[in-house]
């Protein structure tokens, strides 16, 4: 935020009050748990892996559609 970027936030699960990220400064907080999988499934560090990189280009190419053209 000091440097004026946008700050996102990962997690494998979003509690209650996960809201409140956003007066810690963080815009955009997203979990990466499959919600088809088990927890043992989604702790696997293969599905987590899977599971975070794929949530994390979504949500890039979501920003990127949103960004104007220059």
């Amino acid at each position: 935020k000091a440097h004026g970027c946008t700050v996102l936030a990962f997690a494998g699960c979003l509690g209650e009050g996960a809201e409140t990220c956003t007066s810690a400064g963080i815009d955009g907080f997203y979990s990466i748990a499959d919600v088809n999988a088990t927890l043992e499934q989604n702790m696997d560090p293969a599905n987590a892996q899977r599971n975070m990189a794929r949530t994390v280009e979504r949500i890039f190419l979501q920003l990127d559609r949103q960004r104007p053209a220059l």
